[in-house]
């Protein structure tokens, strides 16, 4: 049967936002002419709240780019150069294949790191980190990877702090908060979910309170109701502060702590500076954070008292050498003022998987 063009191809962003958007390419031959949102022509993408964003409708300019590079290159200049020139696939399988022999030979399987990740690779080249284990185990062994360079510090915090790091809410939960505080998290620029920009509008329409914390002006702190530069890692003075307020205003959920939480007394005599002789004034953390003693105070009774609310961690303030204590700081907020397993709340934790609500 003769072929019918232009086809309209049905597939998914391969990008590693969080999201695999529904995308159709409308291709002539062996090309593709133009990529259009799924939510335009499938319905249900629509219902769903999915928007492709530039980086997957301009798929077509990188697939066809006269830079991009589709042939196997080799290194002809002195190690550390610029100088490769292009070889056949089976000459470049041959040569992959001949040095892993040699260093296997040489030094052994454990001289061979497996570097293999996810990222982007998953949604076009099935599963190449286990595939890749797969492979070099049936050579003999290597050394693999411990732990996600991703939200490592994040997960730990939250396995620590929780039992689990399932700590997120499905993104439709957002219409449910009365206040929303996007922490290092630029979700209008990275996505974190096809759905994620959808009903983050929709709380807004509804009336819920968006507060960005970040050092940047970003897209996100635009979109913002406010923006709150701080810097940059400086978080846990921040909450810190915010639970020095809630602590000594009494504004934390005392029924919910007696039923679920463990070590309140301790960590408030460390707020309240009983520990360390320093209390964790908002005078303190503005001289650390650059914001303002008022501003501190004003966020931790608004976090404290429109309930519920949900502060969203993001992954970039836990990049850092201590960095998981950023994400103890903000799932202590969310404990103490009961925040937890409770629609538009957030536990504030690694903000993966599935946390418990109702």
């Amino acid at each position: 049967m003769e072929v019918q063009y232009p086809l309209m191809l049905p597939t998914g962003c391969a990008h590693d936002c969080g999201g695999k958007c529904l995308l159709y390419m409308e291709a002539e031959g062996n090309r593709i002419v133009s990529i259009r949102d799924g939510r335009l022509i499938n319905p249900t993408a629509k219902n769903l709240g999915l928007r492709a964003c530039g980086r997957g409708l301009s798929y077509d300019k990188r697939l066809h780019h006269p830079e991009r590079i589709i042939k196997p290159l080799v290194r002809v200049g002195v190690r550390g150069s610029t100088s490769f020139k292009p070889i056949p696939w089976d000459r470049a399988v041959e040569l992959a294949a001949s040095k892993l022999e040699w260093v296997k030979d040489e030094y052994g399987c454990e001289s061979i790191l497996n570097m293999g990740g996810s990222g982007s690779y998953p949604a076009v080249l099935h599963d190449t980190r286990r595939l890749t284990s797969r492979f070099l185990n049936m050579l003999g062994g290597c050394i693999e990877l411990q732990g996600s360079y991703s939200y490592e510090a994040a997960k730990a915090a939250s396995i620590y702090t929780y039992g689990t790091d399932a700590t997120d809410h499905p993104r439709s939960d957002l219409v449910n908060s009365k206040l929303i505080i996007m922490w290092g998290w630029n979700p209008l620029e990275t996505f974190f979910g096809s759905d994620t920009v959808t009903y983050l509008r929709k709380a807004k329409r509804r009336g819920c309170l968006i507060l960005c914390i970040d050092p940047r002006r970003t897209p996100s702190a635009k979109f913002a109701d406010t923006w709150i530069p701080i810097r940059p890692g400086t978080d846990v003075a921040l909450a810190s502060a915010m639970a020095y307020t809630i602590i000594r205003e009494k504004l934390y959920d005392q029924a919910f702590i007696e039923r679920h939480v463990t070590g309140f007394k301790e960590y408030s005599q460390y707020i309240l500076g009983f520990e360390d002789g320093q209390p964790k004034t908002a005078e303190w953390a503005s001289g650390i954070t650059g914001v303002s003693p008022s501003i501190i105070v004003e966020l931790a009774r608004n976090y404290a008292g429109r309930k519920p609310a949900a502060i969203i961690p993001g992954w970039g303030p836990q990049r850092t050498a201590y960095g998981e204590q950023f994400v103890r700081a903000t799932s202590a907020l969310a404990s103490i003022t009961g925040n937890i397993g409770v629609a538009g709340g957030n536990p504030a934790g690694a903000g993966i998987g599935r946390g418990p609500t109702r």
